[in-house]
């Protein structure tokens, strides 16, 4: 929770207080946004460990809708005609099944398994527009110093966030291991928990748990680590220049809780 001790910038200068205002509305976003996606991504990364979990697990199982079709089809068509066109009715009876399971609100397993791709760009994403209004806002005159170093630590601190966010932006380059010139990446050395090679990697779009990677521009494979982690030290950078500023008004916290 981040705690803003005011609702206005206290300076006579009101439209230089608006401008600065307007930013931290844009920080604002960014940072719900990035808490939005971390809950999402957590919670939809627990249901695929109970998925994975539930299904080595034996003991009673739901009926196979697929036979059950496959046997109603047969008793409808009769059995010649049933072998006859197997390839056929077996498409067909289960695209049905899978039209009821839609039907029922049932994901796609496909769907299921990029809910937490999804979420973990979202937080990159956020992050990284955060990071770009805050340099917009230490180039702002009048700004405390501390906006540039909070900036800059960010910056430090998540090394790989600009790349990660460019490469997952233009995948009609990074796709086809080119930069943003069309030229070749000049991919690194490799050597992690994922893959060993001298010559680099092309790499995109990679989960480890918690980590997303991608191999940037400069040719490093970059990771982001969607975590509670890497949002405190968002969170942290945020209160300090929020202090940083005066304010007047009552105090809100964010997210808001009214």
């Amino acid at each position: 929770m981040v705690t803003i001790p005011g609702r206005w910038l206290d300076a006579h200068d009101r439209a230089w207080a608006f401008g600065v205002e307007r930013l931290f509305d844009l920080l604002e976003g960014q940072y719900v946004d990035a808490s939005v996606a971390l809950n999402l991504f957590t919670e939809d990364m627990a249901r695929a460990d109970a998925r994975l979990a539930s299904s080595g697990q034996t003991g009673d199982e739901a009926p196979d809708e697929l036979q059950d079709e496959l046997r109603r089809r047969e008793e409808e068509i009769g059995s010649d005609r049933f072998w006859r066109e197997y390839l056929t009715v077996q498409r067909e009876a289960m695209a049905a099944v899978l039209q009821r399971r839609w039907a029922r609100g049932e994901w796609p397993d496909d769907f299921e398994r990029r809910k937490v791709f999804l979420h973990a760009h979202l937080f990159v994403f956020a992050l990284d527009g955060f990071v770009r209004t805050l340099g917009v806002l230490a180039d702002t005159p009048g700004a405390p110093d501390v906006v540039a170093a909070g900036a800059a630590g960010l910056r430090k601190a998540l090394p790989h966030l600009k790349g990660v966010r460019d490469s997952a932006a233009h995948l009609e380059n990074r796709g086809r291991g080119l930069n943003k010139r069309g030229q070749p990446l000049d991919l690194k050395p490799i050597d992690n928990w994922l893959v060993k090679a001298s010559g680099g990697v092309l790499g995109l779009s990679i989960l480890n748990r918690s980590k997303l990677g991608y191999t940037t521009e400069a040719g490093e494979y970059g990771e982001i680590d969607v975590s509670p982690v890497t949002l405190s030290l968002v969170r942290d950078t945020f209160q300090q220049i929020i202090n940083a500023f005066p304010w007047r008004g009552t105090t809100r916290t964010i997210p808001r809780t009214a």
